[in-house]
């Protein structure tokens, strides 16, 4: 008896082990694979290549753990020149002055406002997933 093409299962076999194979692959870079996450700060253009940043606590600690920022799409190495202490103190809570010594674009003249980027966790690319699922 002839077999028939349609009773041949060699092909469907094979295919199937591939695509299991394809997705192990593409679950373990998910879980492998990390982005940072971004906190975005305001900051005043104090002079030519200085800005005056008001932060809280937790600000004021992501600042001092980096020492890159992000600032229009470009990673910038900054300098810690003044740290003023505490300059508010709001509803039980305190904010800090930090004078920071950055390369800023001519378009920045002074007194404009300026938003930048730090560094402050690494997620993993499924914990993201969960996060956005989740709702939180």
């Amino acid at each position: 008896m002839k077999v028939k093409c349609y009773e041949k299962i060699l092909l469907i076999r094979l295919l199937i082990i591939g695509i299991l194979i394809l997705e192990l692959i593409f679950f373990f870079l998910l879980y492998s694979y990390k982005e940072f996450n971004y906190k975005k700060i305001n900051g005043i253009v104090v002079k030519d290549n200085v800005m005056a940043l008001v932060l809280s606590k937790e600000e004021r600690e992501i600042l001092y753990k980096n020492s890159y920022l992000l600032m229009n799409d470009k990673l910038k190495k900054y300098i810690i020149l003044e740290d003023n202490g505490v300059f508010i103190k709001k509803r039980n809570k305190k904010y800090y002055e930090i004078i920071i010594k950055v390369k800023i674009d001519r378009q920045y003249k002074t007194n404009d406002s300026i938003e930048i980027n730090l560094k402050d966790n690494k997620y993993r690319v499924i914990e993201m997933f969960k996060l956005i699922w989740g709702g939180v």
